[in-house]
Formats: structure tokens, sequence, C-alpha cells
């Protein structure tokens, strides 16, 4: 009786560690598989040494018993014996988790990757292959992560479902070879459904209650070539990108992906450069902590430049930045550096003015309106050339540079100088990541 009791606990010990859900209150140097293994070992002996031929007949038990359970356990609900198990396991941890939303200070990006890039076959697979890379040096396997292709295939046609199940298995793979752990997904849509309607529909129904993804993550496109085609690279992009600001996800915009380094590279130095424009919660600031804890960056120094209105105090800014760094425990090089409110305010004015739809200024007969608008516009530009001539002097060289998006606009034909905006502002950077929060993202120590 002892052996057995002794052996059902050394099991149970393992159950907790590998089963154990993550709680406010990590204990995060005890939660470690080799206790669990010291334990069973402690276990066992006592077991064997006590009395072996009873501990030989307890093992025989377990075994059994386990090998029934996965013979007929979850037959009644699933169909399939251990997998009926892990499923009704699945289904029960997500029925517990409450419909509440989640405290900010555990907020983690939870990837969506949409991927319909058309163009030569090389280029696809560069670009496809590299944001794949980039998800995984962001993710370390952890967390959520979907894959998404869209196919402009009729979803009605045999043979155009068949090759679309090769095309996923194809996807499978290529997330397996780079340790990215998540879900391919195929969608296709007819030649009489639109890319927009579709993104709109898919990010709405992607993952199911809590285990949803939470950040999309896009690539910019090089060129702004065949706009008012539907299908192309640029229309696509934004598509995804209103999609995913008006369903409220987090936004990592890559540009210069097929620049980015493969995962069995290391980079041997250089500055990883977190560019602060607008409050963010700490979000630019936590996607370089991820990147670090990647062996691809982890060799890389991170640096905060935090751009500073005239009136501020550089060495208060700099020393209210420093504490905040040191509550993370973040190791980082601050650079304070100034300019004048009407560059500093461009970013804060996208906020405001890109919320205006085009029934206001339509509404403006005077034109008057019309060249004051313009001149903004005008004004905007330029301020994003300044940003850029700043940007150059301190980061030309680094490895990688990270931005605060702007907000996106609400309406289509606003993108064009919006996406305008964004090249002018990353001129002459070859790797750079645009960081847009929701709002809800504040990075704590308690992280």
């Amino acid at each position: 009786m002892m052996s057995n009791n002794l052996g059902l606990y050394a099991t149970f010990l393992l159950i907790v560690q590998f089963n154990i859900v993550a709680m406010g209150v990590r204990f995060v140097k005890l939660l470690r598989w080799s206790l669990s293994l010291l334990g069973y070992a402690l276990c066992a002996f006592i077991m064997f040494s006590t009395h072996w031929a009873y501990a030989l007949v307890s093992v025989i038990l377990c075994s059994s018993i386990y090998k029934y359970v996965e013979w007929k356990g979850g037959i009644n609900e699933w169909g399939d014996g251990i997998r009926g198990l892990a499923l009704s396991t699945a289904q029960y941890s997500l029925m517990q988790i409450s419909e509440k939303s989640a405290d900010p200070k555990n907020w983690r990006p939870q990837l969506l990757i949409l991927q319909s890039m058309p163009g030569s076959k090389e280029l696809f697979d560069l670009r496809y292959l590299n944001l794949l890379n980039f998800a995984s040096q962001l993710k370390a396997g952890k967390g959520l992560t979907i894959v998404v292709s869209l196919l402009r295939e009729n979803p009605s046609n045999e043979n155009e479902v068949k090759s679309a199940k090769l095309t996923k298995e194809r996807m499978e793979k290529d997330m397996k070879e780079r340790d990215l752990r998540g879900f391919a997904q195929i969608l296709l849509y007819d030649e009489d459904q639109t890319i927009s309607s579709s993104v709109n529909t898919l990010i709405q129904s992607s993952g199911i209650e809590k285990l949803r993804p939470n950040t999309l993550l896009l690539s910019l496109p090089t060129k702004q070539v065949e706009k008012e085609d539907e299908g192309s690279e640029y229309r696509s992009f934004t598509d995804k990108l209103l999609a995913g600001a008006v369903n409220e996800m987090a936004l990592l915009v890559v540009k210069g992906i097929t620049e980015f380094p493969k995962n069995d590279v290391t980079l041997t130095g250089g500055d990883l450069d977190v560019y602060c424009f607008v409050q963010d919660g700490g979000l630019c600031v936590l996607i370089a902590y991820l990147l670090k804890r990647s062996k691809v960056w982890d060799r890389c120094k991170t640096r905060i430049v935090a751009v500073a209105r005239p009136q501020e105090n550089n060495a208060k800014l700099q020393k209210q930045i420093k504490n905040y760094l040191d509550k993370l425990r973040i190791d980082a090089e601050i650079l304070v550096t100034k300019l004048n409110d009407s560059e500093l305010s461009i970013n804060e004015a996208n906020d405001e003015t890109e919320t205006k739809g085009p029934k206001e200024v339509q509404g403006t007969a005077s034109s008057e309106r019309m060249k004051a608008l313009d001149r903004k516009k005008v004004n905007k530009m330029h301020g994003a050339l300044r940003l850029n001539k700043l940007i150059l002097e301190n980061s030309r060289n680094s490895q990688l540079v990270l931005f605060s998006l702007p907000k996106p606009p609400l309406f289509e034909d606003e993108v064009d100088d919006y996406i305008h905006y964004l090249e002018l502002i990353s001129d002459n950077l070859k790797k750079v990541v645009f960081v847009r929060g929701t709002g809800a993202e504040v990075i704590t120590s308690k992280a």
C-alpha cells in the first residue's frame, strides 16, 4: 500500500509540474522540471528499497490503468482515447477562463500573421519565410501564433481545395523548421469577394474565446505600385492594416523584412534602438526585450531614445526613464534628444486629424479650408523629414530601429498619405519595426 501511494504521489508531482497554470505570483526560480524528476526519483527509490515486489506490482498496475484510459478514455465524447482526454482538458481550461478583460500587466503579443503577397515566387518565399523567422525570434516558441494564407481560389472547387491543403502542409513544415509553435490556416476567397471583407471576417473569427490573437504582424510593401488593383500587394496591405485597427488589435509593421536575420544567424553586435515619440504603455520596450531573449539579437545593445520638447528637462526625463527600466530589470542605454513642438506634435496631430472622414472635408466649401488642410499635410511631411534626419544621426548603422506607429486612418483615401509618412520617417533605414498598441497594454515590473 505504501509503495502504491508513493507511486501515485510521484505521478501527481509530474502532473502538477507540467500542467501548472501561470499565477499572478510566479516563483520562477522554483518551477523546474528537475525538481519534479528529483521527487520522482526519491519516491521510486523508497518504493523499490522498501519492497521491490510490491513496487513492481504498483508500476504494472499504474501502467495498465494508463493504457486502459488511453484505449477507452474520451471515446464517449470525442471518439478517440488519449487524444479525446487532451481535447476534454483543453475544453475545460478554455471554459474556466474568465470573460473579463485580462489584467493589462499580463499582456503579451499573441500573433496573427496574414500572408497574401503576390509577385515573384522567390521574393514571395523570402518575405514570407523571414516573417516567420521574425515571429519565431519574438515569441521564442511560447504563446499563440496563427499563420493564415489568403488564396484567391474557388472554395467550391475540389481540386483547388486539395491544393490548399497541400499549401497548409507546407506552411506547417515551414513553421516547424523555425520552431514557431502555432497553427497554420488557409482561407479561400472567390473572385467576387474582396480581401477587405475576407480579412475582417477572419480577424473576428480567429481563435476561440480568450485563446485568440491580439497582435497583427504585417510586412510594409516596398513599392506603391498597382494601387488600384484590389489584389495588389499595396492594396492587400492597406486592407489588412485597416482591418487590424478597426478590430482593436495591436499592430507590428515590419519594414525591410528581406534584410532581417534568419534564426541560424547570431548578430555579433550593434544597437537595437527604441524611439519614444508618444506614450505607448511601454510596448516598444517590451518588443525590444522579447527580441533580446532570442539568440539572434541577444548580443545587441538596447538603446532607448527619448524625444523631448524644448521646455522639458533632459536630466529629469533621463532619470525617469532609468527608474522605469530598473523596475522592469531591463539593461539599456538612454539617450535624450530635443525637438521643437511643431516637429514633435506631428505624431499627436496624426492621431487627431486622421479620425476625421472625407465627409467633413467635403462639407467645407471654402477654398481656405482646403488650403489649410494641404498646408497641414505639407508641414506634417516636412516634420517627418526632420525626424528622419534626427533618427539617421543616431541610428543609421543600428541593427534594428523600433518606432511608435501613428494611429492608422479610418478611411481608405487617407492611407496613401499615411504610408508615405511611414516611408519618409524610416527612409534610408534597412530594418524597422513600427509598433502600435490599443491602449490596453501597460507594461509594469509585475509583468
